[in-house]
């Protein structure tokens, strides 16, 4: 594995490292695989529109306090969802409204009162709502919404119905800005790492960079352990899920759907145009051994700190910090023990 700086940009990038594609703990694979969706759900959107479909933009929350755990949360948001739409009655809004299919995607930001998942739904329809309808529909979405949201789990917990102002909004997208409020457009992954939230969240990639750039300790354990329980609490949850109906019309609109691996990449491009001494400089190789320990460490910050200023160091200085940090992080790898040796009086 090696680190390369393109010589026209300053770009600095990382050869030879494979994929997790993990839309919630990567960084890296975020942005591929948002953009990939993005990419799908406005082809899909333009083509839906040309044959005279309209697209509207349904957000669905639901209270949270202090002290709820995230993995509950996420869980009961994305069963309550489940709940509305089976059954006959949403099969008789199905025929009312026109609806060809859905997709639906999952957020979750941190603020003052904690964890807040959320849920945005795109549903596609043959022709634009008449408004008496549209209102009609909403009043019945809030209704079954929270009751579905005030059931009790199974363990028994019981929410608090959601907020008749932001429980249902449901809006009309004439344009493909309903991709930023699902979080699936360049520019908001562009910024989603500096920007604040609104009224004090933070997505969890804010978390991870005032993890890393935290100066008190204390402050940084908090954040770290918000990133852990994001961390454990998100793994397995799906980002986007389509309904089988929408799957359909996008095989018949020709809109080609990618699995999260095979979406294509800039960093392979990188690799595959700029892996040459041409267009590119090496500036460090690390061995596989010496990557795990570096990784594994808390170093692992400091290296992703040090590579900012890649452009700013010349190649022989970066490698001696290279060094140090790789010989540091030696002192923190664990000591393995075996099993049955006896403990020292």
């Amino acid at each position: 594995m090696s680190l390369r700086v393109d010589r026209v940009s300053g770009r600095s990038y990382f050869c030879g490292l494979l994929r997790c594609n993990s839309p919630w703990e990567c960084p890296v694979c975020l942005p591929r695989i948002q953009q990939g969706r993005a990419t799908e759900l406005r082809e899909l959107g333009e083509r839906h529109r040309k044959a005279g479909g309209a697209v509207y933009l349904v957000t669905l929350t639901m209270p949270h306090d202090q002290g709820d755990y995230l993995k509950p949360l996420r869980r009961h948001v994305a069963g309550a969802w489940r709940s509305v739409i089976n059954g006959a009655p949403w099969e008789r809004w199905e025929k009312a409204l026109g609806l060809l299919g859905h997709v639906r995607a999952l957020e979750v930001t941190h603020g003052p009162n904690a964890w807040h998942p959320h849920l945005h739904v795109g549903l596609y329809t043959k022709k634009r709502i008449p408004a008496r309808e549209l209102v009609r529909f909403r009043t019945w979405l809030r209704a079954r919404w929270s009751d579905r949201i005030t059931r009790a789990t199974p363990s028994g917990r019981r929410y608090r119905a959601p907020e008749r102002r932001y429980g249902v909004r449901i809006s009309e997208a004439r344009t493909t800005t309903y991709l930023a409020k699902m979080g699936l457009t360049a520019q908001e992954l562009a910024s989603s790492s500096t920007k604040e939230g609104r009224a004090g969240h933070r997505t969890y990639l804010q978390i991870l960079r005032d993890a890393t750039l935290a100066r008190d300790p204390d402050i940084r354990r908090q954040h770290v352990r918000l990133w852990r329980e994001w961390a454990k609490a998100m793994r397995g949850a799906r980002q986007l899920t389509y309904s089988a109906g929408l799957r359909n019309w996008q095989a018949a609109y020709g809109v080609l759907v990618l699995a999260d691996a095979d979406l294509p990449s800039l960093q392979e491009d990188l690799e595959l145009l700029w892996s040459d001494d041409a267009h590119s400089r090496l500036v460090f190789t690390f061995d596989a051994a010496d990557w795990s320990v570096l990784i594994g460490s808390p170093r692992s910050v400091q290296l992703r700190l040090l590579l900012l200023d890649v452009p700013s160091h010349p190649p022989a200085e970066w490698r001696d910090r290279c060094i140090l940090l790789l010989r540091r992080a030696l002192w923190w790898r664990p000591i393995k023990v075996h099993p049955n040796a006896k403990r020292a009086a």
